[in-house]
């Protein structure tokens, strides 16, 4: 599914008055993005896709011409715009807002996965100018996360599936039954998952691949990891891709060799994380070891 098709949100925008002003894409199914807008006439007409949209500055005079007695835009508002969604929009002065993009097979996947419900007939509402405090800082957390490491794909995917299973839990019509995983992964599925890791430390290791060895779903996997293990997925395997940094670099690896053997997408990657890892610089760990 491209998240950029002309049966898109973004294909409506970049056709109006709108200007894009940051995009990242996650995966084919997960993207981002963040908009400018002032003074113009917005349809969306059936998105191929689902759309969290986050009002970040103005949106004051901004109002839904389809769908009376909303009120209007302001700073920390949400709507979520549906798959084969129809709207039409005035937008008056000035506003910044954050799109999450999420495709519908990502999502009726999670659905069936989740919460066993049939993906036949999951429906997100069409909520237009709402207040959600937890929605509102994952969110946040999200677009945050995406401009200070957008190379951390892992972590992006985690943030994305929390915010796709709260909106199910939440804003959609079907009926969910909730299973409960309080006990953790089995010691010998997490044995492969660790082992896993450790195999294909130089690879991009997604949520998905992880929660396949585990046999189960990406989201209970998250959850079951963190109770077997304190940590999230993507902590863990930064630890494990740091230890074995440290080794390389002990023995005489450069840099990049060893920010290339360890699954780091540059060396720049590789050293922010270090540093955040130990407070220090590859170089300057290796000054002070000698």
């Amino acid at each position: 599914m491209k998240l950029h098709s002309t049966n898109s949100i973004q294909a409506t925008l970049k056709s109006s008055k709108a200007t894009e002003v940051y995009r990242q894409s996650i995966n084919q199914h997960l993207g981002l993005a963040v908009w400018v807008n002032e003074n113009d006439h917005v349809s969306y007409h059936n998105a191929k896709h689902h759309t969290l949209s986050l009002y970040v500055d103005g949106g004051y005079s901004t109002r839904r011409v389809d769908k009376k007695h909303v009120g209007t835009g302001a700073p920390n508002k949400l709507c979520i715009l549906p798959s084969e969604h129809q709207s039409e929009w005035e937008v008056g002065s000035r506003q910044r807002f954050e799109h999450f993009y999420f495709s519908d097979a990502l999502l009726r996947r999670t659905a069936l996965e989740s919460f066993d419900m049939d993906p036949r007939h999951v429906e997100l509402f069409d909520i237009t100018f709402f207040e959600d405090e937890r929605l509102l800082n994952n969110c946040h957390d999200l677009f945050m996360q995406s401009r200070i490491e957008p190379e951390d794909t892992l972590r992006l995917q985690e943030q994305a599936l929390f915010i796709m299973v709260d909106l199910l839990r939440r804003y959609s019509c079907s009926p969910k039954n909730k299973t409960n995983y309080r006990s953790g992964l089995r010691p010998t599925a997490l044995n492969r998952v660790i082992e896993y890791i450790h195999e294909n430390l130089d690879q991009k290791v997604t949520i998905d691949s992880l929660a396949t060895v585990a046999g189960i779903s990406p989201f209970h996997f998250i959850r079951m990891f963190k109770i077997s293990t304190g940590e999230t997925p993507h902590q863990r395997i930064m630890d494990i891709r740091i230890s074995e940094a440290t080794h390389l670099l002990k023995q005489g690896e450069t840099q990049l060799e060893t920010a290339l053997s360890c699954g780091f997408v540059d060396q720049s990657h590789f050293s922010r994380t270090f540093k955040k890892h130990y407070g220090v610089t590859p170089k300057q760990f290796l000054q002070s070891s000698r």
